[in-house]
């Protein structure tokens, strides 16, 4: 079955770590490819500061050569 979240298809796990899983994805209205990166449920409170702290830092990169953030 199909997941949805947010706007974004998830179509398949790319990778997993200590913090969470990122998945190959794409935007609902566009088809843009995306990656998810999405904190395991049970992440301590610490993974969770981590995981909030690499999003503004990835919100801040501007380079032709990373990836670009989208949204979180």
């Amino acid at each position: 079955p199909e997941e949805v979240i947010g706007g974004y298809r998830i179509e398949r796990p790319l990778g997993r770590g200590a913090m969470g899983v990122v998945y190959l994805g794409s935007r609902l209205d566009d088809g843009r490819p995306v990656a998810i990166k999405q904190i395991v449920h049970h992440a301590p409170a610490k993974a969770v500061e981590l995981f909030l702290r690499e999003i503004d830092i990835l919100r801040s990169l501007k380079h032709p050569h990373i990836v670009e953030f989208v949204e979180a």
